[in-house]
């Protein structure tokens, strides 16, 4: 049992151990692989190795070689081939192991090769490892008719039967990369690192082209043909349609990690499940109208028959007769479905119509689909136009998984705790700045007066409020405004408004808050709440004397009479509405790559001012000048009279918080990992 073995040997011994392993692993890979590997994908190889190596990478004290990464981005297929008992009669790679390995293993002098066979293979568990739950909508099943796309790995069914899945993979090989390739496509994936496909099943390319899946048990496979990894990193690089990733997928398939795949089409708006076997293929559905997922389940007779295992099949119906258990429907000829293709279906049809990023979010955090997950990813035609997705490390629904490591002699269980949702996008083409990573330390670190619990401890927590006759009002990221005492920090009163809401702003008694639901708006005095819906608002609105000045994500930003809610005018914009305030009569706002002042009386655009990156975070309007910040990696300061351009500073990403002056330094943080400190006069760096 490889992978227990460090539990009963020494270090020393161990450590041979693994050696001898890699060795054997790199040996195969290489005879198994390289000679079907094109060339642009061989130099890919030897330059991650070189990379690694000129930074001192070694693997047990000798430098990394292309036979490392190699090895390293073919171990799944391989796996599969050594652990599925398809190898054919009379041979077996695993005898070269099992001899190299037999002296070391002093314990073990009496073990035959077909007892260490039987330990190293599969047997056929009780338990299906499930690897991913996938959901893709598109046209009059989404609320724009945008393409909406998303992928969740997952471990076994109780949580930590697959260590591989369940803790390596989501917490260690979590790269998100972005691809600038000499030939095709620009392309993100999320994989391992040294990964030149992805492990994690998520594609996107600058054509418009995005596509997940969710593997299946292994069924037939071929010695001959082209590995995974070729075959889907060619259709993420060179597909533009989903006819040329059906093409690359199914061309020269040698039936390893068959799977079922969604892709879809930013361009036309059309997605389709697909799925492939050895001999047999389909295309399940095709629309540019609906809903489709995928949980490990083909539907197709043909691509089900290939992987047929009957034993099994035979014990999963045993264990659901005796004691009720599911999952049998994964392992019968013809398509039953599980729990969780159940749930996507009643999730599909409940939000139809509906469906959007927050949405889908939501889907996938909800059990059975999300109960296992230890990450999620979510792209749209939007984000895809940018080179960007959302991304959640961790359980989607907030909650924290337990996971058995086995990188110690003893056993113990380590947890994965979720970070939150991040949005990000890749950074322009032309970008070539080096980041700063000298680190400065606090030299008088803050005190903490007083903590107060919100009965929310997850990490993706966030919470802003404002001071109103000595009360603070916090709205808080779980959906709840808070009345607090600021200086005990005892809780006066909780009232539940949407999720994700805004800071709260004061004016005449009332707090106005933007949500998930809307405009909310609380009477202090009368304890009275309701809400304007206007869709989900994700900026402070901004108030004047007799107007309120509030926009949503999808762009539309309206002026309301601040007494009877009457919409003034409103006026449509490309993106989410980011909203700094009131310069003269000018609302300053951003609006996906440009910043805008807009007239306040009538909604007329009087200048704008166009960035290379989607804006993200409010402008800052301070002394007669805008400052923002932008995913196009720069911070600018532009004239408010105007909007001409006075310095422009760049950082190492995308700025995606308010820029923040004091003492005429502007303080803002880059999610290159770096605070700065930018003489707000010259644009010059401070530290």
């Amino acid at each position: 049992k490889i992978k227990l073995i460090s539990s009963f040997m020494s270090q020393k011994t161990y450590d041979k151990i693994s050696s001898i392993w890699w060795d054997f692993c790199k040996n195969l890979a290489e005879k198994m692989y390289w000679d079907e590997y094109p060339e642009e994908y061989k130099e890919e190889i030897r330059g991650i190795a070189a990379g690694v190596t000129e930074h001192g990478g070694t693997i047990h004290g000798t430098p990394v070689t292309y036979r490392d990464i190699l090895a390293s981005n073919e171990m799944y297929e391989m796996m599969s081939k050594l652990t599925y008992r398809k190898i054919r009669k009379g041979f077996h790679p695993l005898r070269s192991l099992y001899y190299s390995l037999k002296p070391e293993i002093s314990r073990y002098q009496t073990l035959s090769f077909d007892e260490f066979e039987e330990g190293f293979t599969l047997p056929n568990i009780s338990v299906f490892p499930h690897h991913c739950s996938s959901f893709i909508a598109t046209g009059d099943a989404t609320k724009n008719g945008d393409i909406i796309i998303s992928n969740s790995m997952w471990s076994s069914s109780d949580g930590t039967g697959l260590w591989w899945w369940s803790y390596y993979i989501a917490i260690r090989w979590n790269i998100i990369l972005d691809v600038i390739p000499t030939n095709g496509h620009r392309f993100q994936m999320v994989c391992a690192p040294g990964y030149i496909w992805s492990n994690h099943d998520f594609y996107q390319n600058e054509a418009g082209i995005m596509f997940i899946e969710t593997t299946l048990p292994q069924g037939l496979w071929s010695e001959k043909g082209l590995p995974l990894a070729i075959r889907a990193r060619e259709a993420v690089q060179y597909a533009n349609s989903i006819d040329d990733v059906i093409h690359y997928l199914r061309y020269r398939n040698d039936g390893i990690m068959n799977a079922v795949w969604l892709i879809g089409d930013a361009k036309t708006g059309e997605i389709a499940r697909y799925e492939l076997g050895l001999f047999h293929d389909a295309i399940v559905n095709r629309t540019k109208n609906g809903f489709l997922w995928s949980s490990n389940n083909p539907m197709d007779f043909w691509v089900r028959w290939e992987k047929m295992d009957w034993r099994l099949l035979a014990k999963r119906l045993l264990f659901y007769f005796l004691f009720g258990w599911d999952g049998y429907q994964y392992h019968t000829p013809r398509y039953h479905p599980a729990s969780r293709d159940i749930k996507f279906k009643e999730l599909g049809k409940k939000y139809y119509g509906r469906i959007d990023v927050d949405i889908v979010k939501k889907i996938m955090s909800i059990d059975p689909i999300g109960t296992y997950s230890p990450d999620c990813k979510i792209t749209t035609s939007s984000l895809v136009r940018d080179n960007g997705m959302w991304v959640f490390t961790g359980n989607p629904s907030g909650k924290t998984l337990s996971m058995i490591n086995y990188n110690t002699p003893e056993f113990k269980v380590e947890k994965i705790l979720p970070v939150g949702w991040v949005r990000i996008y890749g950074l322009p083409e032309n970008h070539n700045s080096s980041i700063d990573d000298s680190f400065i330390p606090i030299e008088t670190p803050a005190s903490i007066k007083w903590n107060t619990s919100t009965g929310n401890n997850s990490n993706d927590f966030i919470s802003k409020g404002v001071i109103v006759d000595d009360i603070l009002y916090e709205t808080t990221s779980n959906g709840k405004l808070m009345a607090v005492s600021p200086f005990t920090g005892d809780i006066l009163y909780t009232v539940d408004i949407g999720l994700n809401p805004t800071k709260p702003v004061y004016k005449d008694g009332k707090l106005f808050i933007g949500s998930i639901k809307g405009l909310e708006v609380f009477d202090i005095a009368w304890k009275a709440h309701g809400v304007k819906d206007i869709g989900r608002v994700v900026s402070p609105p901004v108030i004047d004397d007799k107007k309120i000045y509030v926009g949503n994500i999808d762009g539309d930003l309206y002026a309301i009479d601040i007494v009877s809610g009457e919409i003034l005018w409103n006026k449509y914009l490309e993106g989410e509405i980011e909203l700094a305030g009131l310069y003269n009569d000018n609302l300053i706002i951003a609006s996906y790559k440009t910043c805008y002042a807009i007239n306040k009386n009538n909604g007329k655009i009087q200048w704008s001012f166009n960035t290379n990156g989607v804006i993200t975070s409010q402008p800052s309007i301070y002394n007669n000048m805008i400052y923002l910040g932008s995913w196009d990696t720069n911070i600018y300061a532009l004239y408010a009279s105007n909007g001409t351009l006075k310095w422009s500073f760049e950082t190492g990403w995308g700025v995606d918080v308010k820029p923040v002056l004091y003492s005429n330094v502007i303080y803002v943080g880059s999610t290159d990992n770096n605070f700065y400190a930018i003489d707000a006069s010259t644009g010059l760096k401070l530290w």
